[in-house]
């Protein structure tokens, strides 16, 4: 029998288009459609930044839920304003514009589907907006507090397509002068604590409580019995693929298949199998394709926590499997990290436990900014402190310190940043051989060193490890791209994967960037501006992408516009200079002329000797 979770409840839903995308496309199809894909994939992150969910991605439409309008609002117009300035940097005409409804109303999920009154009503008030622009709902409105510094403009009562009242609608900018809401800060300030009494003792650490997750079978939607194996293996190759995820804990296949075909409320499995988080999906194949999806829900409210679709062409069975497997197993491990630090963040820094700790630290990492940072090195260095014969604490403090190098952030500390993370990634492996992130770390540790050689043997050591962990494959790829035209094709397959992997990761602007090289040493330079341009759309702290941008623009022969770039990269790194690269950066390249090729391009667009 066919299960039926539904769940209906008021909620503010935001919804946005992009304006013409059938024109974009016209235009220049590929890449159109990588822009559009781009542009919802930063407006996803802006939502998560803002505690939103975004529920679907359907082509040229996103859907998104918040708990609170002022949220919506904010983050509606930050993006916005992000993704204006990103399309005015653009020469072409492909720039894909948002036009955002926002309303609040009944709702209703079930099956990967959002549904109901307040979904038609955004969409119909998000038609109102102009490109660029966002409306609101009057009730929206009324809730959104009035010390918040937005302006609103009464565009009166509209009659809307299947709404049987006229709404009241405004549109919403951010108040002249003022600077928009960040995303609002935690109640707790980060501090180290002193250890409790036997937190040092290992006995005394209860390791085993992770994260744990039941993925029931899938559902067979096809109406064909024969079509039974391929929903049973998704949920098969799932769990096995989950299972490699050293933070959960993967409940056994013969016990979560005990609910095929019953209709059992999630909540109850949850508790019968003692877990906090079950995944389940269905299966539907037609013709000469099939459509897949799965949720992910925290067993003991019954809220999902994510959900997605994927449609998908039946040509050949097991690479689709393989492929569903890799994405969902990847981004479920994720979204359990993701759920764990909301379930701690409202509890007092000296009540975390080992993993509460980790999970703060790297939501922190995840923001990617300086200020961040400084937070996610305070929960890592108290998890080294607390647990010191566990390799979290150290593998975060390393991660920590490789990213403030990476980006320039250490400050005073810079010359300590690189035997420091060396330090810790090394403590990190030596206590635990199967940790990720320390061998990523070493990894790049190896790379900035110049042993590309090593630090692709670190990646090769990650898929051995988790053949669904991005870091692997972003490493692979980014030595390669690195490494000359002959290391081309190995950069783009590498870093293809990765981004498939994981495509809302926060650090995708890294795997953006790194393609972008690869097709910048293989003098594409169209292809490299393109994903250049993404990367900055990802991430506006980092001064790497845009200095590659307008090395690409300056062999282009556009040196108007790669000034411009190069002016932005210096006004976030002022000192840059090209013997500032060539110290700290020139080792990254296998070959000394594939830096000499990037420092005269950089030497064409205006960047000063010293």
């Amino acid at each position: 029998m066919e299960k039926d979770h539904l769940s209906r409840k008021l909620a503010v839903i935001l919804h946005a288009d992009v304006v013409g995308s059938t024109l974009l496309v016209q235009k220049n199809e590929a890449l159109a459609h990588k822009r559009i894909q781009a542009a919802f994939h930063q407006f996803s992150e802006t939502i998560d930044s803002y505690g939103g969910v975004t529920r679907e991605l359907r082509g040229d439409a996103l859907v998104a839920e918040f708990e609170r309008a002022s949220d919506a609002v904010a983050a509606a117009i930050a993006f916005q304003a992000q993704n204006g300035k990103l399309n005015s940097t653009l020469a072409d005409e492909i720039h894909p514009d948002l036009r955002i409804g926002i309303s609040l109303g009944e709702v209703i999920i079930a099956d990967n589907t959002i549904t109901g009154v307040g979904v038609v009503l955004a969409q119909r008030l998000e038609q109102l907006a102009e490109p660029g622009g966002v409306v609101v709902q009057g009730s929206v409105f009324e809730t959104v507090p009035t010390r918040l510094p937005f302006e609103f403009k009464n565009l009166g009562e509209q009659t809307l397509k299947g709404i049987d009242q006229p709404v009241r609608a405004y549109t919403s900018i951010l108040q002249p002068g003022a600077d928009l809401p960040a995303p609002e800060k935690l109640s707790y300030k980060p501090a180290i604590e002193p250890a409790p009494a036997g937190a040092n003792d290992p006995s005394s650490l209860d390791i085993d409580e992770k994260p744990s997750i039941a993925v029931l079978p899938f559902n067979n939607m096809s109406g064909d019995p024969e079509q039974e194996y391929f929903a049973d293996g998704i949920a098969e190759d799932i769990t096995t693929a989950l299972s490699r995820f050293h933070d959960l804990l993967v409940v056994a296949r013969n016990s979560a298949f005990t609910y095929r075909g019953t209709a059992v409320d999630v909540r109850q499995i949850g508790q019968e199998l003692d877990v906090q988080y079950v995944l389940e999906g269905s299966v539907r194949s037609a013709s000469n394709r099939v459509r897949i999806t799965a949720q992910l829900i925290e067993a003991q409210s019954g809220n999902h926590v994510w959900a997605e679709r994927f449609d998908r062409p039946l040509e050949d069975v097991f690479e689709v499997q393989d492929e569903i497997t890799a994405l969902v197993a990847s981004t479920v491990g994720r979204q359990v990290t993701i759920a764990e630090y909301r379930a701690t963040r409202d509890r007092a820094v000296q009540d975390l436990d080992y993993r509460g700790l980790l999970h703060r630290a790297m939501w922190y990492m995840d923001k990617v900014t300086a200020e961040d940072c400084v937070k996610a090195r305070e929960y890592a260095q108290q998890a080294l402190d607390r647990y010191p014969n566990y390799s979290g604490g150290y593998s975060l403090m390393a991660y920590v310190s490789i990213i403030e190098l990476i980006f320039g952030w250490g400050g005073d500390r810079r010359a300590q940043l690189f035997p420091e993370a060396t330090e810790y990634a090394t403590k990190g492996i030596s206590l635990d051989p199967d940790d990720e992130l320390a061998h990523a770390t070493m990894g790049d540790i190896y790379w900035l060193s110049g042993d590309h050689d090593a630090a692709i043997k670190e990646g090769e050591t990650i898929l051995q490890l988790n053949s669904n962990f991005p870091f692997g494959y972003g490493l692979i790829g980014s030595v390669h791209a690195c490494s000359g035209s002959t290391y081309y094709q190995q950069a783009v397959e590498n870093l293809e994967h990765a981004i498939r992997l994981s495509p809302n990761d926060p650090w995708l602007q890294f795997y953006f960037s790194f393609r972008g090289l690869a097709e910048f040493f293989n003098q594409n330079y169209d292809e490299a501006i393109n994903w250049f341009q993404r990367s900055i759309q990802r991430n506006s702290n980092s001064a790497a992408p845009r200095c590659r941008l307008a090395a690409a623009l300056a062999l282009k022969g556009e040196l108007e516009k790669a000034k411009a770039a190069l002016g932005d990269a210096l006004q976030i790194e002022p000192d840059l200079s090209l013997s500032a690269l060539r110290q700290h950066i020139s080792q990254m390249y296998r070959n000394e002329q594939d830096f000499e090729t990037y420092a005269q391009a950089l030497r064409l667009a205006g960047l000063p000797e010293e």
